[in-house]
């Protein structure tokens, strides 16, 4: 499963690993999508891939695996 994901994209497996990435300002209060810097959009669209892939490969198992 590593290798499958590191195909798509080599920091792809980082992001199955640590989970959802949601950006956050020093005082943890979500910085809205307007004021996202490059390297949140990045990490946004790594997140993205991961969900897509995870999705295709699970199918409907996708969904109980996501709700724990």
């Amino acid at each position: 499963m590593i290798v499958h994901f590191e195909s798509i994209h080599i920091d792809l497996w980082d992001v199955i690993e640590n989970g959802n990435y949601i950006p956050y300002d020093a005082k943890l209060n979500k910085i809205p999508k307007s004021q996202w810097v490059d390297e949140q959009n990045y990490i946004l669209l790594l997140n993205s891939k991961a969900h897509n892939a995870l999705q295709l490969a699970l199918s409907e198992e996708y969904t109980k695996v996501h709700s724990i």
